[in-house]
C-alpha cells in the first residue's frame, strides 16, 4: 500500500452554514476521483473528525466535475 496526501491528487474546500459544515473535495484526473470514490467515505471522514462529534456526515458524488461533496451535521 502507498501512503499518498490528498493534496497530491485533489483540492479541498470547505465552509459551514449555521452548525453544518461543507468539505467539497475535486480530483485533478479522473483516476484520483476513482480513487477517492473508494477511499474517501462518509464513514472515513466521520473518524477524522470525531472530535467534532458530528451527528451525520453524507457523501455527494459528482462525476461530471471529478468531485465529492461532504455534510457534516451539527459540528
Amino acid at each position: 500500500m502507498i501512503a499518498i496526501q490528498l493534496h497530491e491528487i485533489a483540492i479541498a474546500r470547505s465552509g459551514d452554514k449555521g452548525n453544518h459544515a461543507n468539505i467539497g473535495v475535486i480530483a485533478y484526473t479522473r483516476v484520483g476521483y476513482d480513487f477517492l470514490l473508494k477511499e474517501l467515505t462518509a464513514e472515513r471522514l466521520s473518524g477524522y473528525f470525531a472530535d467534532l462529534s458530528p451527528t451525520n456526515v453524507s457523501r455527494f458524488e459528482l462525476p461530471n466535475i471529478d468531485a465529492l461533496n461532504f455534510i457534516l451535521y451539527d459540528v
